[in-house]
């Protein structure tokens, strides 16, 4: 659906906006935070179609923020998914334990997430 919205979450702001770009051309409203502290306060006034969450920020983890989130009775089913520079599986397990629904590996492919995005949200 047009214009719903999705929440990025990352301190690197050229991936950042990779993502912003990528989604917004797609039709997302997109807000961008760089950190889980920011994240949390639009996303306690926020409906979210879904929320792309770096696993490595500042202030925690995004597997934390991401319990966080879905302890929101309003975001509870709301597909995460999780975005690494990493390359050990300990982050993706952590991850997709902390309920998110899919872990990528950065560099990301715009069009893959774009795919992943529009599955997710039946975009």
């Amino acid at each position: 659906m047009a214009g719903e919205c999705i929440l990025i979450v990352d301190d690197s702001q050229p991936s950042a906006r990779l993502f912003e770009t990528a989604l917004e051309v797609e039709g997302y409203a997109v807000r961008v935070c760089p950190n889980a502290t920011a994240a949390l306060a639009i996303a306690a006034q926020t409906r979210l179609a879904l929320a792309l969450l770096d696993l490595r920020l500042p202030d925690m983890t995004g597997a934390e923020l991401a319990r966080l989130l879905r302890g929101m009775p309003h975001l509870a089913s709301t597909p995460m998914i999780g975005v690494t520079a990493g390359d050990g599986p300990e982050e993706a397990e952590l991850a997709r334990a902390s309920g998110m629904s899919d872990v990528l590996q950065k560099p990301i492919s715009t069009v893959s997430l774009r795919r992943l995005v529009a599955a997710l949200t039946q975009h």
